[in-house]
């Protein structure tokens, strides 16, 4: 994830110098129109392949889709570095894109290893390393881009790196993706048939320890007959039974219950509810032997009709490859609930992402005189590094606690209203003063809250974009996320970098008397994120993005694996 995102952003301290090399242009003032085109190119190749890689996890598995991502970032890094036309420089980012699928194949394998009760934790990690590596990624790339000007004690001003100044940052993420190639190959685990092979050992075990459940009730494709049958049979009581083992069978069902639940996931139930059984806030049927399994239900599971134990067996027949639907079929992707609604808004977030990411180098490059800081790209580069630095203590040692402490929910909310105040505080930094410390330290503190805000959303999403949908199946919805999310990257730098060069014009000041200038791309990335708080404020939730994972929570509840229950002759 790491080395991905630095693929994907590294350039943007210094396109505006690289563009303007290129093209030989005059001011900086004018690299806006061109230098979108060149940072965009790389995610409109990963728009055009990404559903292409999803697909391709589900069917040759997550890790060689991987190992050609990492293999592509070492190719086509270094053949951008050496670029010496405006054309080559587009062209390689194209097909740097276009060649990888790692995004899609990493979240999908991480929701497969860390299970429902750890998912959430793992996707904060991996949102906080993306978040991370977006920013130091930029940073780094600020500081080593044209060494032989800033540095010309250390490297030479006829050598390799004055003849190809953008090279060296390209360099180092070649070399990084050499050593993850090697961790990958000898060290990442397969994933695809992970979910089918747990299923299958767990109902092995379930079937010789469990004396609860029936020998017709085994795993795999199941009759509805059979799913009655082992429902009758989980169902029966012993009229001899003591009250004390009852009670234990209770405890042991909760207690697995609320240990499989996502990481941060009772904090928004028990908000609703304070700690209610799981299926009063999922429209699901309660587990037989709860104490507030009502007697109705009970008789319906003895009459045949579905119940926990025939899920089970659905889930199982399921996963075993039932015939799918398709994309816009009654049972296909987009016809599952929230799942379109999750594309849209991580197209959104990630337009806002790259889109500041793209805009404020241009806006630190831009001259005083149409607002800008007048900056060079070292000076931009260390508020990258140093607004990375404090990300990473934020996303990676802060934010799990905190989720734990106030769900996942609350959380996004939250980001999307700090979110809005940092996007509008950014254009009025040079209201405070222009002392280079006051303005350093003010843009790394906006550039963290702004990062740290669409992280949190991203989070939300991110989760959604492999829980919503069964195993089999979210490799597929990977490469839509990750196409939705390439569309957003594709058009965030363009439309960024075009709407900021367009608003600092001198034309466009002298049209409109002043009312638009370089106030307008915050401003409209703020009321942007008011829209997508809105949509999502009802709609990214635990129980709505994790149906699919608490439904399989429950199913494991119901049949544990780990111990038996004694049972009474």
């Amino acid at each position: 994830m790491t080395l991905n995102m630095y693929a994907l952003v590294n350039l943007f301290p210094y396109v505006g110098t690289l563009v303007k090399t290129l093209l030989k242009l005059e001011t900086m003032n004018e690299v806006g129109f061109y230098a979108g085109y060149v940072a965009s190119s790389f995610t409109f190749g990963r728009f055009l392949s990404g559903y292409v890689w999803g697909s391709a996890t589900d069917i040759i598995g997550r890790k060689p889709v991987i190992i050609i991502g990492l293999l592509s970032i070492t190719i086509f890094s270094m053949i951008f570095g050496m670029s010496e036309t405006y054309s080559m420089a587009i062209t390689t980012r194209f097909i740097l894109g276009l060649t990888n699928g790692i995004m899609p194949a990493l979240r999908t394998s991480l929701s497969e290893v860390c299970g429902p009760e750890h998912v959430v934790l793992g996707m904060t990690y991996i949102s906080g390393t993306r978040a991370i590596s977006m920013v130091i990624g930029t940073g780094i790339g600020g500081l080593l881009a044209q060494p032989a000007l800033h540095y010309p004690t250390v490297f030479s001003p006829t050598g390799l790196f004055a003849m190809y100044p953008f090279l060296l940052p390209n360099l180092v993420g070649a070399v990084l993706s050499v050593f993850a190639l090697f961790l990958v190959i000898f060290y990442l685990p397969e994933t695809k048939d992970y979910n089918k092979r747990r299923f299958s050992r767990d109902s092995v075990r379930t079937a010789s320890t469990d004396p609860r459940r029936s020998p017709s009730a085994s795993p795999g494709r199941s009759s509805r007959k059979n799913c009655g049958s082992s429902t009758s049979a989980i169902n029966s009581t012993n009229p001899t039974e003591s009250p004390s083992l009852h009670l234990q069978q209770q405890q042991q069902q909760q207690q697995g219950r609320q240990k499989k639940l996502p990481y941060g996931a009772d904090i928004d139930r028990r908000e609703k509810g304070e700690g209610a059984p799981l299926y009063q806030h999922l429209s699901q049927e309660p587990l037989a032997g709860d104490a507030s399994f009502p007697a109705s239900a009970a008789e319906k599971t003895t009459d045949g009709s579905k119940s926990s134990t025939c899920a089970t067996d659905e889930l199982s027949a399921a996963e075993q490859g039932d015939e799918e639907q398709g994309l816009f079929g009654p049972g296909g992707l987009l016809a599952r609930p929230h799942v379109k609604l999750v594309l849209f808004l991580g197209c959104i977030i990630a337009t806002l992402a790259i889109g500041f990411d793209e805009v404020y180098p241009l806006y630190a490059l831009s001259t005083p005189s149409v607002g800008g800081l007048g900056w060079n790209t070292v000076q931009i580069g260390q508020v990258m590094v140093v607004a990375g630095l404090l990300l990473a203590v934020c996303q990676l040692v802060l934010f799990p606690p905190f989720i734990k402490m106030v769900g996942i929910t609350y959380f996004q909310r939250l980001g999307c209203g700090v979110g809005v105040a940092a996007f509008l505080a950014v254009p009025g930094l040079t209201s405070i003063g222009w002392d280079y410390d006051s303005l350093f330290s003010l843009s790394v503190v906006a550039n963290n809250l702004i990062m740290c805000s669409l992280g949190s959303i991203s989070l939300a999403l991110s989760l959604g974009s492999t829980t919503l949908v069964p195993s089999r199946m979210r490799g597929k919805l990977g490469g839509l996320y990750n196409t939705a999310e390439s569309l957003g990257r594709f058009c965030g730098p363009v439309g960024y970098a075009t709407t900021y060069a367009w608003s600092v014009s001198p034309s466009t000041l002298e049209a409109f008397g002043g009312w638009v200038d370089y106030h307008l791309v915050f401003c409209a990335s703020a009321l942007a994120l008011v829209v997508v708080g809105v949509m999502a404020w009802r709609t990214l939730t635990v129980e709505s993005l994790m149906s699919e994972e608490l439904d399989r929570a429950d199913v494991d509840v119901v049949h544990p694996t780990d111990k038996t229950v004694p049972s009474s002759s």
